[in-house]
């Protein structure tokens, strides 16, 4: 199984979702998860983390199925120097340590050309990290 989490801010606070794909091959969720965190942190720049993880963790406390893989929206390493990301900060917390794959919309400063990945005929690459 695979877990992808990802979290939305809104007026009220956030969502952390989570979805469960029972291989690399599904098209669709197994089931998903949701839960509404009423208290986020402000965004501080280079430390989007302290705002995204605990959404994060809150959402991974309530998924039943057992996982092997984290996908996340975010780098988990930064750049050529792999300053810790959201994924590392992530690994960190975690007690039962998975394999997290960050996949980023968009550049970080000198962020290695082996993480650029372009999809189909798309020009935007995405960034991979792990």
């Amino acid at each position: 199984m695979i877990l992808v989490v990802d979290v939305f801010y809104n007026d009220e606070g956030a969502k952390s979702v989570a979805g469960v794909f029972e291989n690399w091959g599904s098209q669709h969720f197994y089931k998903t998860y949701e839960i509404n965190i009423g208290n986020v942190e402000d965004y501080v720049p280079g430390q989007f983390y302290k705002r995204e993880l605990p959404c994060i963790l809150s959402v991974l406390g309530i998924v039943e199925e057992e996982y092997e893989y984290i996908l996340i929206d975010g780098y988990v390493f930064l750049g050529a120097e792999s300053k810790a990301g959201l994924g590392k900060h992530l690994w960190d917390a975690l007690a039962i340590k998975k394999p997290i794959i960050g996949v980023a919309k968009n550049y970080f400063k000198d962020t290695p050309e082996d993480c650029v990945v372009l999809r189909g005929k798309s020009q935007k690459p995405l960034y991979i990290t792990s």
